[in-house]
């Protein structure tokens, strides 16, 4: 298994690419992560277990389901990651994260590969677990609304605890 991350310093919407060594919370390939909001302690949830294109990813309590776990699979052109909701149904369509650019949201769709679901975490600050997670589209973030909300895809904003996550391993 390989690690790759990207050093983004703050404030910033381009970087560099770096080696998991001086990046360890970013994202490791095959990895399965529970992804936890350091703001309250909800966790990414594909809500009602929806396997469609356009299903929603919002922030809901944790329950260990399938739903709220995504594996990191590394994409060797970008250096980004897609992410894939454990839960795929009775589908054979492999669905992931998707950012929806022009509403700026984010949701699961059919895999295409586009810039828009790729992915990059990288670390806040140094050796604390706490990572932002960026779409390779436009580098926005990945924000917490609220309880049950959609996630939202918005500018890197300082000390934002919203913006903030911590990659759990799921096993």
């Amino acid at each position: 298994m390989s690690s790759i991350g990207w050093n983004i310093p703050p404030g910033t919407a381009t970087g560099t690419m770096t080696e998991a060594s001086t990046m360890p919370s970013g994202f490791t390939d095959h990895q399965v992560y529970k992804i936890q909001c350091v703001a309250d302690g909800t966790v990414i949830d594909l809500e009602s277990w929806n396997t469609k294109d356009g299903a929603r990813l919002v922030c809901w309590d944790k329950n260990d389901g399938d739903n709220q776990k995504f594996k990191a699979l590394h994409n060797k052109v970008t250096g980004g990651f897609v992410l894939q909701c454990l839960h795929q149904g009775e589908s054979s369509i492999s669905r992931v994260w998707d950012h929806h650019v022009n509403e700026g949201v984010l949701g699961q769709w059919s895999r295409h590969s586009g810039s828009n679901q790729h992915f990059i975490a990288s670390e806040i600050h140094p050796h604390s677990g706490i990572v932002r997670i960026q779409s390779m589209e436009d580098f926005t973030c990945l924000t917490h609304k609220g309880h049950g909300q959609q996630i939202s895809l918005m500018p890197y904003k300082v000390n934002n605890p919203f913006q903030q996550w911590r990659l759990v391993m799921a096993y």
